[in-house]
């Protein structure tokens, strides 16, 4: 992969709004499980979710839309995100809302574990 297509793949996962909600599920996820291992220290936790984290997703994702699309066509795909359409969509995607759908999700399962756990 050239630098100029890694670019235009980590603009296209800003203008798009998929960093942003990768990094508000991760950040679910990392609350989620502090409550789960409340005896790992803080620098333990920390370099653990800092190694599994959110460079660690857009690296990944990189290298799959890479495989998956041509530098023109992520060209366009960001041409689009950029166009008020692509904004309106953006702007009013379930994408946004994917974060508080999981933690929503999370929160539930937990509640029903717990009341479970009791009986």
């Amino acid at each position: 992969m050239t630098k100029k297509k890694k670019y235009l793949i980590e603009l296209f996962l800003k203008c798009s709004q998929h960093r942003f909600a990768a990094e508000k599920n991760l950040k679910a996820h990392e609350d989620l499980l502090r409550a789960q291992y409340p005896s790992l220290t803080g620098d333990e936790f920390t370099k653990i979710m800092s190694e599994h984290g959110l460079d660690s997703y857009v690296e990944k994702i990189t290298l799959i839309l890479d495989e998956m699309f041509s530098q023109e066509e992520i060209d366009t795909m960001i041409a689009f995100f950029r166009s008020p359409t692509g904004r309106k969509l953006v702007d009013r995607t379930y994408l946004l809302k994917i974060p508080t759908i999981i933690s929503d999700i999370i929160a539930e399962r937990e509640n029903k574990l717990s009341k479970m756990e009791k009986e």
